[in-house]
C-alpha cells in the first residue's frame, strides 16, 4: 500500500497523490515500487495506514476463502487452524462479521487471542483436537462437525481438519506451513494436496463432504475484478468499523530481520507493519 507519486502517460486512474493497496507477490518491502495500474486499488480516506496494509493479503485471503466458495449462513460453525496467526485472526475477525460461529485452535497461551473475537479456542496440544472439535458441535443438526474449515499447515494435517467436518461441509486448505518450516518434505505436500482432490472426487461417498485449495495469487490472475471487488469490500468494512485488524507493533523497514526472527517464534497473534519511511 502507498501513495502514487508518478503516474505512466496513458493512465488516468488512479491519480497521484491517491492512496492505493495491491498485493505484492515480491518486492513489497521497498520504499518504492512500479505496479501496473490495473492492480491497483482506491484505499478511502480515514483509514489508519497500519491498519490497511493488513487488507491485501490476510483479510483479502480469508474473505475469499469465507465468500467465494460457499455462502455460509449466519449461525454456521467454522474451524480455523492456527487461529492465532495473521489470517487466522482474519478468519476470527470477518466470522463474527459474518455472525458465524468460529472455533480456532492454536496453544494454551494464545487463548485469549482466540477468545477476544468471541471465538472457541481448543489447545492443538492437548491431546486429539478432532475429538475436541466434535464434541463442542454434538449437538449440531445433522451431525457433529463443523460446517468449514481453513487449514494452512498442509500434508498429512489435512486429516484431522478433514475428519472435523460435518456432513456436507468444506474443507479450504490455504498452505502448507509444515513443508515451509522443515517438519514435512515435497513428497508430504504433494499428497497432501492429492488429498484434497480425492476427497472431493470422492464427495458421494464421504457424505458429501468436500476439499478445496486456494491460492490468492491464483484468483488473482484468473479473476481480477473479483479480487478487486473483494478487496474494495473490505476496505470499506474497515473505514465502518466494522472489522478490526490486530496491529501489535509497527516498526521501521530496517528491522525487518528482527521481525521475521519474532515471526518464527509465533505466538504474536496480530501483525507488525514495516514502516517504509518510519524510524525505530
Amino acid at each position: 500500500m502507498g501513495v502514487v507519486e508518478k503516474t505512466g502517460r496513458a493512465v488516468a486512474v488512479p491519480g497521484e497523490n491517491q492512496m492505493v493497496a495491491d498485493l505484492c507477490v515480491v518486492g513489497g518491502y521497498a520504499q518504492y515500487a512500479i505496479r501496473p495500474a490495473r492492480f491497483l486499488v482506491p484505499v478511502p480516506d480515514g483509514i489508519d495506514p497500519a491498519e490497511a496494509v493488513c487488507i491485501p493479503l490476510a483479510y483479502l485471503t480469508a474473505f475469499q476463502m469465507l465468500t467465494r466458495y460457499r455462502r455460509l449462513a449466519a449461525g454456521a460453525t467454522v474451524l480455523i487452524i492456527g487461529a492465532s496467526g495473521t489470517v487466522g485472526t482474519a478468519l476470527l475477525d470477518l466470522s463474527r462479521h459474518l455472525g458465524l460461529k468460529a472455533i480456532g485452535t492454536c496453544s494454551a497461551a494464545n487463548f485469549p487471542v482466540v477468545e477476544r473475537f468471541g471465538a472457541t479456542a481448543v489447545d492443538y496440544h492437548a491431546g486429539d483436537f478432532v475429538a475436541a472439535v466434535r464434541s463442542l458441535t454434538a449437538d449440531r443438526p445433522g451431525g457433529a462437525g463443523v460446517d468449514a474449515a481453513f487449514d494452512a499447515i498442509g500434508g498429512a494435517h489435512f486429516d484431522r481438519s478433514f475428519a472435523c467436518l460435518a456432513p456436507g461441509g468444506l474443507l479450504v486448505g490455504y498452505g502448507s506451513q509444515t513443508m515451509a518450516i522443515g517438519r514435512e518434505g515435497m513428497i508430504s505436500a504433494g499428497l497432501g494436496m492429492a488429498r484434497l482432490k480425492l476427497w472431493n472426487a470422492m464427495s458421494f461417498l464421504l457424505r458429501h463432504r468436500q476439499a478445496v485449495f486456494y491460492s490468492i495469487t491464483a484468483l488473482r490472475a484468473s479473476q481480477l475484478e473479483e479480487f478487486k471487488t473483494d478487496m474494495a469490500a473490505l476496505f470499506k468494512l474497515l473505514r465502518d468499523g466494522a472489522i478490526h485488524p490486530v496491529v501489535i507493533d509497527r516498526l521501521p523497514l530496517a528491522a525487518a530481520s528482527q521481525v521475521h526472527a519474532r515471526i518464527d517464534a509465533g505466538g504474536l497473534g496480530g501483525k507488525i507493519v514495516l514502516l517504509p519511511w518510519g524510524s525505530a
